[in-house]
């Protein structure tokens, strides 16, 4: 089974780490964590990923930024944003570019964060063209979250 690619980019490494430790739990997940934005960037335009999540604030190329490059090369991959500092015109701007959801940080990483994940998956398969691939990771991630419930 091919495993699903997970894009977390975060400026915080602690946030790196709990969002890499909470993917870590699905099954067929292969997470790559990027520090540094423009690297990340680069990822987009050569990489394929499933999923990305993203901070909103990080020096040199901004979460918003980093949103419109996922656009332009991998149109139809759901987007989590994630910022400590929320703000209207920020969550407008995000969701307006086809972010799946606005995530204020910090968040629970065992509550919050799978109801977020649900809602990418949701719409990663109605967006994209592995419906089939999205349909079966989906299957696996909401069998391991009914194994797992803790919260």
């Amino acid at each position: 089974m091919p495993k699903w690619r997970v894009l977390v980019v975060d400026d915080e490494v602690g946030m790196l780490e709990v969002c890499a430790d909470t993917l870590s739990q699905l099954p067929n997940v292969e997470i790559v964590v990027e520090q540094e934005s423009p690297r990340a960037a680069r990822r987009l335009e050569t990489d394929d990923f499933d999923l990305l999540i993203t901070d909103v604030r990080m020096p040199d190329v901004d979460g918003v930024e980093l949103l419109r490059v996922a656009r332009r090369y991998q149109a139809n991959i759901p987007v989590l944003v994630l910022t400590a500092f929320p703000t209207v015109d920020s969550a407008v701007e995000t969701l307006k570019l086809g972010a799946a959801d606005y995530v204020v940080k910090p968040c629970a990483p065992r509550s919050t964060f799978w109801a977020d994940m649900s809602v990418a998956h949701t719409y990663s398969i109605k967006s994209s063209g592995k419906a089939d691939r999205c349909s079966e990771f989906s299957r696996s991630f909401n069998a391991w979250r009914q194994r797992t419930r803790t919260c």
